[in-house]
């Protein structure tokens, strides 16, 4: 949430959500570290029995900090040609 508005979601109710993160491999590569892997999306609307799904290709590239590891970039790369997904209201 951004802001203290009761309204600040984007959906009303807010969508119920489920990642699941398959096929991780990961490399380095000079002092980044690349994770590959393989994303599945599960959403429920509102009070809908049935669930959407988005499959994806997540590529993250980490760097060392003195912290742990922060993301410097990810990229998603949908299976679908054009999602059907009414509205994809979530972080991937």
């Amino acid at each position: 949430r951004l802001t203290e508005s009761p309204n600040a979601h984007a959906d009303m109710p807010a969508t119920r959500s489920r990642r699941l993160l398959t096929t991780v491999r990961v490399e380095r590569m000079d002092e980044d570290v690349v994770a590959r892997s393989s994303l599945l999306l599960l959403g429920s609307r509102w009070d809908s029995r049935s669930y959407e799904f988005l499959a994806a290709r997540r590529n993250d590239v980490l760097r060392r900090v003195d912290s742990g590891l922060k993301l410097v970039r990810r990229e998603i790369l949908i299976d679908q040609t054009v999602p059907e997904s009414p509205c994809l209201s979530v972080f991937l």
